[in-house]
């Protein structure tokens, strides 16, 4: 046998690079910046989904808001225009109780038209007979309401009774 001649000898360590040494630490830091700001990023990037979301609600709300508004004021506009309209209007009502009280009890009146510009109501009718026309019409000479009346298509229909149109122009203090 041979003799034991070779020693085994601890081989000395090898010594790290300064570079990878310094690599190391700094790549792993760099990764786990990496990761933090990849959790942040997503936390922003939901924050910031959220708030675009209310942004666009309210937008939408606004914009909804500002339609309300704008058909408000069409409104308040219509409602003035309708009230500067009924001021300048004239009642039709006193023509209808002066007619209403005017008329014969034998007289049926089938149409009416009322002229508050011109100040002329244009009665068409039936009476019983020509007697009650006649004292219609004397009810008519007499009004103080009156200032003229003209009678037309005065004749008598199938059912024998006396048709009729009386236009009366009225005093416009009354009309």
């Amino acid at each position: 046998m041979k003799p034991n001649f070779i020693k085994i000898m601890p081989r000395p360590k090898e010594k790290t690079p300064l570079y990878i040494k310094v690599l190391f630490p700094a790549s792993i830091c760099l990764l786990l910046l990496a990761i933090g700001l990849s959790f942040f990023l997503k936390a922003q990037n939901a924050s910031l989904s959220l708030k675009k979301e209310e942004i666009r609600q309210k937008l939408i709300e606004a914009q909804a808001g500002t339609r309300i508004e704008r058909e408000l004021f069409s409104t308040v506009a219509k409602i003035r225009e309708f009230s500067r309209l009924k001021a300048k209007r004239k009642e039709v009502f006193p023509v209808l109780s002066f007619i209403q009280k005017s008329c014969h009890p034998q007289i049926m009146l089938k149409k009416m038209q009322v002229d508050l510009a011109e100040n002329r109501i244009i009665i068409g009718g039936e009476a019983l007979n020509f007697r009650s026309l006649s004292e219609q019409i004397i009810v008519f000479k007499r009004s103080k309401e009156i200032k003229s009346l003209k009678v037309a298509d005065v004749f008598k229909n199938r059912r024998g009774r006396v048709e009729f149109i009386i236009t009366l122009n009225v005093d416009q203090k009354a009309g």
